[in-house]
């Protein structure tokens, strides 16, 4: 993962991380897979861009969001990125629940109230995956 400045990125993201088949992980007898991106108390996340520039093999349902505001399968846990099939090309921005793109209750940033994570999180495994690439980025005004 590497982070920017605000003077060195052209499009007001703070953060770009890469993510491949190999970058998730799932639990000891959990089906769902996930990455996370540690944040601090204070920290204020208010945009969040996901590519999948290369389809799964696999096709499962991806979020993201901050830590127990998204979780695997709840439709209303979607947080920053709502539900994007993994088994095509897209791009998703701010189009969950608290960052919407003008839909919900307009919400434009979320304030981490505790150290914890943004994770992406997918409804299956994406460790077993043969293809694919997520281009997520975020912007983060941190502590």
């Amino acid at each position: 993962m590497s982070r920017l400045t605000i003077n060195e990125s052209a499009n007001g993201y703070t953060d770009k991380i890469i993510l491949t088949p190999g970058d998730f992980t799932t639990a000891a007898g959990n089906s769902t897979t996930q990455v996370d991106i540690p944040v601090a108390i204070g920290d204020v996340i208010d945009g969040a861009a996901m590519q999948i520039t290369e389809a799964f093999s696999v096709n499962h349902n991806i979020k993201v969001g901050y830590d127990a505001d998204v979780t695997a399968g709840a439709a209303v846990t979607e947080a920053f990125i709502a539900n994007k099939a993994s088994n095509a090309t897209s791009t998703a921005v701010n189009t969950g629940s608290h960052l919407d793109d003008g839909g919900d209750a307009n919400n434009t940033r979320v304030v981490a109230t505790g150290a914890g994570n943004i994770t992406i999180i997918s409804a299956g495994d994406l460790s077993v995956s043969t293809s694919g690439k997520i281009v997520l980025q975020l912007s983060i005004k941190r502590i």
